[in-house]
Parts: structure tokens; C-alpha cells; sequence
């Protein structure tokens, strides 16, 4: 019963740390979300999405976006989601024109990086 008594040294309703999740996959790809927590605050968040692609073979596979991938919404995506969320403190933001898909999979992978570093 003592135990039962013995409140929580910490109110804080995350970790701190680095939390890192997935994003379900869609038809276009999926994002890998990093989440970084301090004292209950986002402070950082960096995420990758992939892109469905056909290889010399003509099989379907799934690459890493990166710097060349053509779409720019994509790119500013990279600039602004990020900010948005520290700012934020969480997924509640606004999508990025052109970047729905990839703002709604950012969003899915840091609440599940968050549901990862709840108390």
C-alpha cells in the first residue's frame, strides 16, 4: 500500500531524448521521423522520405529522396515542417502547399516518435 502512495518523481509527460519512428507506407513511399525532446519541448525534429522508382530491370523499389528529387514543395517541406513542429511543440501545423503527402507522413511519424517518448 505504501507504494501505491508514492507519487511520481517526475510530472514530465515525455523523455528526454531521441526518438525515432515510421510513418505507415503509402503508394508514394514513407518517412522515417527523428524527434528530439527536451524538458517536455520538441527541439528538434529531422525526417527522410523515400519515393517509389523502377530499377534497369524494371522492378519497383522504394529510394531515399534526396537533394535531386525534382518536386519542390518537397524540398521546402525539409525547411519548414521541422520549424513548424518545434515551434509547435507537436503535429498541430499547417501542410505545405504541393506537400500534403509528405506533411501528413511526417506528421504520423513524430506522434508515433511522441506516443515512444510518453511517460
Amino acid at each position: 500500500m505504501e507504494k501505491a502512495l508514492v507519487k511520481p518523481a517526475s510530472t514530465a509527460k515525455y523523455f528526454d531524448g531521441t526518438f525515432m519512428a515510421i510513418s505507415d507506407q503509402t503508394e508514394k513511399g514513407w518517412t522515417v521521423a527523428w524527434v528530439t525532446i527536451e524538458d517536455d519541448k520538441i527541439t528538434d525534429v529531422v525526417f527522410h522520405s523515400t519515393t517509389k522508382t523502377t530499377d534497369d530491370e524494371g522492378n519497383t523499389k522504394f529510394v531515399r529522396k534526396d537533394e535531386t528529387y525534382p518536386h519542390a514543395p518537397y524540398h521546402e517541406a525539409r525547411e519548414v515542417l521541422p520549424e513548424r513542429i518545434v515551434e509547435k511543440n507537436g503535429t498541430d501545423i499547417e501542410a505545405v502547399t504541393g506537400a500534403t503527402g509528405t506533411t501528413e507522413t511526417v506528421k504520423q511519424a513524430v506522434e508515433r516518435a511522441l506516443e515512444q517518448a510518453s511517460r
